[in-house]
């Protein structure tokens, strides 16, 4: 019996993070641990017994308790592509999207350039969440490199991901889906 691409195995694509997800990730966790210096030193010119000293530096750690949950659930490892469906790859969880009624698949780099967040997360662990531009409309986001995006667009709906090798990942889902370049 002749082999079909729904027989396939899974294919997987990295999301490397770009510069944009690192910088506000790392300026996430800087400005924080600048506080937590900061109320140290404020501590220790103040003379601060015991009592108030520890509280006055671990109050800002509560940031951390904040960031990172927020980072660990935008993160995005990667996306693999099984028979059927586009798999985006995050800790802990799978968003699956059918490659059923899949209209285009294309490299667009920058897509994101201009686009306006309408909910969701700029760039601490990943950039994810709905989107608008003028260019795309409303569109879905789960990506870590704004440079290296593919569009893909259902009749009712448009992802745009960040695959590490954007131009293969477009094909790929392009030959999976059964649509001509």
């Amino acid at each position: 019996m002749p082999r079909t691409l729904q027989d396939e195995e899974p294919e997987f694509f990295a999301a490397p993070a770009g510069t944009r997800v690192r910088v506000l990730t790392g300026f996430s966790f800087a400005v924080i641990a600048g506080f937590v210096v900061f109320n140290v030193f404020l501590a220790r010119e103040m003379h601060a017994p015991p009592r108030q000293f520890w509280p006055m530096v671990l109050a800002p750690c509560v940031g951390f308790a904040v960031v990172i949950p927020i980072v660990l659930h935008a993160w995005v490892r990667g996306y693999r592509l099984a028979p059927g469906e586009l798999q985006v790859v995050r800790l802990g969880r799978i968003n699956r999207f059918a490659l059923a009624g899949l209209e285009r698949a294309e490299f667009v780099p920058n897509a994101l350039t201009g686009a306006r967040k309408t909910w969701g997360n700029d760039g601490a662990g990943a950039i994810t969440g709905n989107f608008r531009s003028e260019a795309l409309g409303k569109f879905e986001v789960l990506a870590t490199y704004p440079g290296r995006t593919v569009v893909l667009t259902w009749p009712d709906h448009r992802l745009v991901v960040s695959p590490e090798q954007p131009e293969k990942f477009a094909e790929a889902v392009r030959l999976r889906a059964g649509l001509r370049r």
